[in-house]
């Protein structure tokens, strides 16, 4: 509002047009206002200008939606409780926004995305590309359009991290057959040259390089579960849950 005043206080004539669809949640009802600023003595021809662009453009257009805000701001109390609502919506997107600036920081190692944290409003352009776009949007049932232009307010706790990992550099660490299972590492190894056992150095490189890698267990990286795995396979023990919960725990602590 302060701009608004600003630019009205400059100059001796302004249109001022604002929307309801978003404020009062009246999007199919297109209502909105057009204010014209501008000295007294024009009000009448201002006016009679504006009456007759009403009436080219609609004539009588529905009254449903302008009637629900006039009643709205009218009363003391729905006012008070629309903007009671009103505030408590912008501080979500504003929880939102912050939420994801951090997640987005903590998953690049970056502050690229901070201006996500510093935008106003409902939508946010994330740059991400197409694919990232559509492997969301299928995946995991976030949705925005094409170039990654976003509504902050769609989104919640579960996925806003989902979200910041999208785009990031992924290493996925793989296991070795166990059982009667064939291994999606033993499979790899099959193609001439494919290495799995890399050095920390050799994957953080690669990861940098390629934007994703494939590595499985070796004594620097996630080494208990190397041994499980080894265990579950020579024991037949590959079915026992709590040989599962303690691979995975073994990951999961070595990350």
């Amino acid at each position: 509002m302060a701009a608004t005043r600003l630019i009205a206080g400059a100059f001796p004539e302004v249109l001022i047009a604002a929307s309801c669809s978003k404020n009062f949640g009246i999007y199919r009802e297109r209502t909105g206002i057009l204010i014209a600023l501008t000295d007294p003595a024009r009000k009448a021809v201002v006016q009679g200008n504006l009456n007759f662009l009403n009436r080219q453009n609609y004539s009588f257009p529905p009254d449903h939606g302008a009637r629900l805000v006039t009643m709205i701001l009218g009363d003391p109390a729905l006012r008070a409780d629309w903007q009671a609502e009103l505030e408590e919506v912008r501080l979500n997107m504003l929880t939102l926004r912050q939420s994801l600036a951090d997640e987005l920081r903590r998953a690049t190692n970056s502050d690229r995305y901070d201006f996500v944290a510093h935008h106003r409003g409902m939508f946010s352009r994330l740059g991400l590309t197409e694919a990232q776009v559509m492997e969301l949007r299928e995946k995991h049932v976030i949705y925005m359009v094409g170039d990654s232009r976003i509504n902050i307010a769609g989104l919640n706790a579960r996925t806003v991290p989902i979200l910041a990992a999208a785009g990031v550099p992924v290493c996925k660490m793989s296991g070795r057959g166990l059982g009667h299972t064939g291994g999606t590492l033993d499979k790899l190894e099959a193609i001439p040259g494919f290495r799995v056992e890399l050095s920390v150095e050799q994957m953080l490189r690669q990861v940098k390089e390629l934007g994703c890698c494939l590595v499985g267990q070796t004594a620097e990286l996630a080494p208990a579960d190397k041994k499980l795995y080894a265990l579950r396979d020579a024991t037949a023990t590959v079915a026992s849950l709590p040989l599962i919960v303690a691979s995975i725990l073994s990951k999961k602590l070595a990350g």
